[in-house]
């Protein structure tokens, strides 16, 4: 949707928005995001089975959810919103997709981007420059990050580990915390 709405900024462009699923307005398994999870395998979830695999014991698996509703997979997800690493979207351009690749791809993003930056108390490192201000689309730290999250990568350090300020800005090796799909102020996520 807020693909949609970017492109009727254009006052002579028309969009159509089909979905196959419902609105999902009002469905707590959506908008509650203490119940990640529960939307899973539901009306809302295309549960796309994998063909048997032959390295899995010929297993079907179920490869994640796949939203069948308003938002499509951002409205069920992990409330996680973080972009690739950007090695992996320069390659598309090294497959002869002329202009597809991170920096352009990143700069596309950040327009849609609404971030909330945490607050000097919630001890989170970010670069501001990874982030788009003035989008349509509300992202931040969710929060308050609870406190074993920096004990989980103070124990990744310690073991050895790398820890990354900012993964949004296209280096994803590392840990680090991660950024949501998600208002702060009444913590309720945001679907794209």
């Amino acid at each position: 949707l807020v693909l949609a709405n970017r492109l009727t900024e254009d006052p002579n462009v028309s969009v159509l928005v089909i979905e196959a699923g419902g609105n999902g307005l009002g469905n707590v398994n959506i908008s509650d995001i203490s119940l990640v999870g529960a939307a899973w395998g539901t009306d809302i979830d295309w549960a796309f089975p994998t063909q048997p695999n032959y390295y899995a014991n010929n297993r079907v698996l179920s490869p994640g959810p796949r939203g069948k509703v308003l938002g499509g997979s951002s409205a069920i997800n992990g409330d996680v919103y973080e972009r690739g690493d950007a090695i992996e979207y320069d390659q598309w351009e090294t497959l002869g997709n002329s202009g597809w690749n991170f920096n352009s791809l990143f700069n596309a993003s950040k327009r849609g981007e609404q971030f909330y930056a945490p607050g000097a108390n919630e001890n989170i490192d970010y670069d501001l420059a990874d982030h788009g201000t003035t989008g349509l689309l509300p992202t931040s730290y969710g929060g308050t990050a609870p406190e074993f999250h920096n004990t989980v990568i103070q124990g990744v350090v310690n073991a050895g580990g790398v820890e990354s300020q900012d993964q949004a800005g296209g280096n994803v090796t590392g840990i680090s915390h991660v950024t949501n799909a998600r208002l702060p102020s009444n913590s309720t996520r945001s679907t794209s």
